[in-house]
């Protein structure tokens, strides 16, 4: 009885499994060279959407402070500085009055 020997597998160099289809023979320019000094083209929606979402997040914020307002006038909590443009500081002392 003859005895069955398998062939040795040959390994396939570097050229030979970058000209599988499909595959390019060479790699490509990097895209971060292409896209430099480029900007990204918004469509107008989300530019409206993303405008609207900033002026929301504005008027929450502007709500939160008058919120504070209001709670230090109801209840006031001694003194305070006040930063005045031109960097001016007013030293504030909060208490109620007789009438409220």
């Amino acid at each position: 009885m003859q005895s069955r020997r398998s062939k040795p597998v040959k390994k396939r160099k570097h050229a030979a499994i970058a000209r599988i289809p499909g595959r390019p023979a060479k790699p490509g320019p990097k895209l971060a060279g292409k896209l430099e000094g480029k900007r990204r083209r918004v469509s107008p929606e989300i530019g409206e959407i993303v405008r609207k979402r900033a002026e929301a997040q504005a008027a929450i914020v502007d709500a939160r402070k008058s919120d504070e307002r209001l709670a230090k006038l109801y209840q006031p909590q001694g003194r305070n500085d006040q930063t005045l443009t031109g960097g001016r500081v007013i030293l504030i002392e909060e208490r109620l009055t007789e009438g409220g």
